[in-house]
């Protein structure tokens, strides 16, 4: 758990805010910063050799093998040098000996090549056909090659054999697992990334170091593959370590390759403790005639590239509803100074023509050169009318005159500089009334009216900077005092120019308009253990009333390889959201219509890559399908063949899923899901006060309400699958070079599901799908053409028995199950998931404030008070030991004790997360401190 630091002064308290993304993540990140990652005590003399990245060559009796090898900057023979294995992905599989420095390990070492000091062993698999979860398997050619490699390295260089390291991600993460099982005592360290294995091998890795890492929202390799593995190396008396890394995806190799903790921990790994997480029997097949459709021993395609171009190949129109609702827009208000970019209240205005009269003389005053220069230090947005949004943007700001002309009655003058300063005691209000719509693909804001009037005792102007006069009666003190109360009563006119800048302000603000965050909740959900298509999102309507703003867009898919895309994207049918399905709510909602699942997944089929090897599939109940012995139940004929023969099985998709509306959900499970989730002890607080406790909120057994359960929707839907396949091929020989194909199965299935919010601990939040049932699954089976069976015996009732089991345990364990939501974050202020409602032709999501917690879990009173950034202090607020204070709250809070009467240093908070008020572990007074995040490193 990490202190919090006091804020010092009014600067500080700005700068802690900065801070907080990090604080949230709960995980360190490092951007650029140089650092010493672990280098060795000393740098003796002696001959050098060259360092960097260098390709190399390993022979065998197979051939030559390229691989990259990195040596320090300062290597040196006479130093023994650390050394690290890194094994890679299976994006990364070739020949070309340098595509696995791309990914993973690699990039970071090539950023830090000059301080980085371990010697790094690249290998390459070549072997593209074998299982991916199998590729650096001890047994594997690739993973004895990568062995045999590490010792030619340690032969022909000063390596210290006690310091040897091993890691990997996704593919490499299977191999760490698996190369470490085989021979433990070999390994100063292990360190799988996105990584799972078998169980059984806790026992072998009892006394390993290992450190473990997985991403939280990881739909490739679900966190619970490296989970379970964890659990068996502890439940073998390990003590491995466990960080699931929050917010982050398969690729958090970024996060975990770049942080300096894991390599200060390599340096000596033993001494380091372990940490914690967070038809008929017996049926005959027709004989059948159709060709065999898979191709046997390819590889499953592999993930989306996030690097390429996006290409768009399919477009789903109504796809998407966002409700903004006035609460929303308040937390997006909140942040909006740090949003809206700097040079958006900067630039220059036209020339202003004027005339006045002085001793019966008319004179003409062209004020040049006009500049102005804006901050911004607060804003609040609110849709108050139908298709009107009220937008107050809280400003100082300095008109620069840089150059003043006067002329008349054969006089002249020439003024320097004038500086017109407005807001110099407290911001003045620009209020603008705009109205959102759609150009295009893009978000417009339509200028209508504004309104900006400086108080008089808010403003000031300068004297000019030098004045320079021509004629008779023309003094520089009386042009400056002139053009001084010149100025000053041009007070309208400059309220005017102020506002004719709002439409330059709306185009900068547009600018700003990041629809990423719906994107990302649109490639959230993907309920198949196959290739995920590649999303993007973009505005097709909009409407705006008195609770706030509805937005329809539609769906791009990118092109599997963009070098095949489509010259123009083929346009499905809508998906059937429009605005008079979206909710007049005041929170934020994102609804997404199931029925876009249908084309995507037509086009993956289409493409053929809607497909995968039952044994890269992390739920491992399909590996079944590649098991003889499994199988044989299935197959009878399989029984008479050698026990060495292996079994090679294709999952496929072969006609586009959909999902249908299912009808009303049972409202005994509702009433039941609502009141586990019921259960806690903790007062609500709302306006920086606590209320009274909410009898609705309070249990028998006084549970927290952070370790609640599920909340469910009131309709049920039904996912169909109306036809999958399993291809089926042999080799009766592990020597043997081809497979052969053995029979095929057909599937067709569909599942009854509700979707419900899953709450774990105070801050995380999941998307649930509880599939109630038993799946409906039709089965058959057919031998193809060619097998010539001994027995041609099908069992499909056993067939249907195991493709339902491998699906529920899929549906139930896997990415299917549950999907992590993270916070909307807009920079200082969040907004998290607090509901999930089904109603076609939408599954929407619900983002609430997500509000602090406090806990006094000493034995004293906690007395203390509390504000943001534009309240003033609240009354005294009084916590007594082992009670609980949650102040419902998007944007962080600023904390200060009250002690004896006396105010503490305050702190500040940033939203979204829980504190303890305790003693340190050290003994002492009692402070306040941050509770780690779940999956922060113990």
């Amino acid at each position: 758990m990490d202190r919090v630091k006091p804020v010092r002064t009014a600067r500080g308290i700005f700068v802690a805010l900065a801070l907080s993304g990090g604080l949230v993540a709960g995980h360190s990140k490092v951007a650029d910063a140089q650092v010493t990652l672990g280098a060795p005590a000393r740098q003796a003399p002696g001959a050098r050799q060259a360092a960097g990245f260098i390709n190399r060559v390993f022979r065998d009796a197979a051939g030559e093998h390229k691989y990259v090898l990195f040596l320090p900057a300062n290597y040196s023979p006479e130093v023994r040098w650390p050394v690290i294995l890194y094994l890679h992905g299976a994006g990364e599989r070739g020949s070309d000996g340098t595509l696995q420095t791309t990914v993973g390990l690699g990039p970071f070492v090539k950023a830090r090549r000059d301080d980085f000091s371990y010697v790094v062993i690249f290998p390459q698999c070549e072997d593209q056909q074998i299982p991916i979860l199998q590729a650096w398997s001890p047994n594997s050619a690739d993973g004895k090659r990568a062995l045999a490699i590490l010792s030619q390295v340690e032969r022909e260089y000063s390596i210290d054999a006690h310091r040897r390291i091993l890691t990997g991600w996704s593919m490499g993460g299977y191999g760490t697992w698996s190369l470490g099982a085989a021979d433990a005592s070999h390994w100063a360290a292990l360190v799988p990334v996105s990584g799972g294995g078998d169980p059984a091998w806790g026992s072998r890795l009892a006394n390993a170091p290992i450190w473990a890492f997985a991403g939280a929202n990881d739909q490739v390799v679900p966190p619970r593959e490296t989970e379970r593995m964890v659990d068996a190396v502890r439940a073998a008396g390990g003590r491995p370590r466990l960080t699931n890394v929050p917010n982050a995806g398969h690729e958090v190799w970024k996060d975990v390759y770049n942080d300096p903790q894991l390599y200060a921990w390599l340096m000596n790994p033993i001494e380091t403790p372990g940490g914690a997480t967070a038809g008929t029997s017996g049926e005959r097949p027709a004989t059948g005639v159709s060709s065999f459709s898979a191709r046997p021993g390819e590889r499953s395609p592999a993930a989306a590239n996030l690097d390429e171009p996006f290409v768009p190949a399919l477009s789903i129109p109504n796809a998407i509803s966002v409700r903004l609702g006035n609460d929303a827009l308040r937390a997006i208000a909140y942040s909006a100074p740090k949003m809206i970019a700097a040079d958006a209240l900067t630039g220059s205005i036209n020339d202003i023509y004027s005339s006045t009269e002085s001793s019966g003389y008319t004179f003409s005053v062209q004020f040049s050169r006009i500049s102005y220069a804006g901050q911004l230090e607060r804003a609040y947005i609110k849709a108050f009318a139908p298709e009107h949004l009220n937008v107050q943007l809280a400003l100082r700001a300095t008109m620069t005159i840089g150059a003043t002309y006067v002329s008349g009655a054969g006089r002249s003058a020439y003024a320097g500089p004038i500086s017109v300063v407005i807001g110099n005691r407290y911001p003045v209000w620009l209020g603008m009334d705009v109205t959102p719509y759609v150009d295009g693909d893009k978000l417009r804001l339509r200028y209508n009216a504004a309104r900006f009037e400086i108080p008089y005792d808010d403003w000031y102007v300068t004297a000019p900077y030098g004045v320079s006069t021509q004629g008779l009666g023309m003094t520089s003190d009386k042009v400056s005092s002139g053009l001084v109360q010149g100025i000053y009563g041009q007070k309208a006119r400059i309220e005017q120019e102020v506002q004719s800048i709002v439409p330059f302000l709306l185009t900068k603000v547009e600018e700003r308009l990041d629809l990423s965050e719906v994107s990302q909740v649109a490639n959230a959900f993907w309920p198949l253990p196959v290739y995920r298509p590649r999303l993007q999102v973009w505005p097709q309507s909009v409407s705006t009333d008195d609770r706030g703003i509805s937005l329809v867009m539609g769906v791009t898919a990118a092109a599997i390889d963009p070098r095949k895309a489509p010259s123009k994207p083929r346009v499905e049918r809508p998906a059937g959201v429009d605005l008079a399905s979206v909710a007049p709510s005041t929170e934020l909602r994102v609804g997404v219509a199931p029925d876009v699942l249908q084309p995507l997944t037509k086009m993956l089929i289409e493409d053929d890559v809607a497909r995968i090897n039952v044994l890269d599939i992390p739920e491992k109940s399909f590996a079944a399908f590649a098991d003889r012995k499994a199988l044989s139940q299935v197959f009878p004929d399989l029984a008479s063949f050698p026990a060495e023969t292996q079994v090679w099985a294709e999952l496929k998709l072969a006609s586009p899923i959909s999902i249908r509306d299912g009808g009303p959900a049972p409202s005994s499970e509702a009433r039941a899901a609502l009141a586990q989730e019921k259960n806690g002890d903790a007062v609500k607080v709302t306006a920086l006060k606590p209320n009274a406790p909410d009898p609705a909120v309070k249990s028998a057994s006084g549970s927290d309400p952070a370790k609640a359960g599920p909340t469910t929707g009131t309709r049920a839907f039904e996912f169909v699958v109306p036809k999958a396949v399993i291809s089926i091929a042999v080799k009766e020989s592990p020597s043997a070079t081809k497979w052969t194909p053995y029979a095929e199965l057909d599937v067709d299935l569909v599942q009854r599901a509700t979707a419900t919010l899953l709450r774990r601990g105070f801050s995380e939040r999941a998307l649930r799908i509880d599939w109630a049932g038993e799946p409906e699954v039709k089965a058959s089976a057919r031998f193809v053409p060619d097998a010539a069976p001994k027995n041609p015996q099908i069992e499909t009732d056993k067939l249907r028995e195991m493709f339902a089991s491998a699906w529920k345990a899929w549906t139930h364990n896997g990415p299917a199950a549950q999907v992590p939501v993270s916070d909307v974050s807009f920079q200082y202020a969040k907004l998290r998931l607090d509901g999930v409602a089904w109603s076609p032709p939408a599954l929407s999501v619900i983002f609430d404030e997500p509000g602090i917690k406090i806990t006094n879990s000493s034995n004293t009173d906690l007395v203390y008070e509390t504000k943001d950034i534009y309240s003033p202090w609240s009354s005294e607020i009084t916590l007594p030991p082992g009670k609980s204070h949650e102040f419902k709250v998007s944007e962080p809070l600023l904390f200060r004790r009250v002690v004896n009467g006396e105010f503490a240093q305050p702190y500040t908070l940033p939203v979204g997360l829980q504190y303890e008020f305790r003693s340190p572990p050290t003994g002492g007074q009692p402070s306040l401190f941050r509770l780690r995040e779940p999956g922060a490193p113990h």
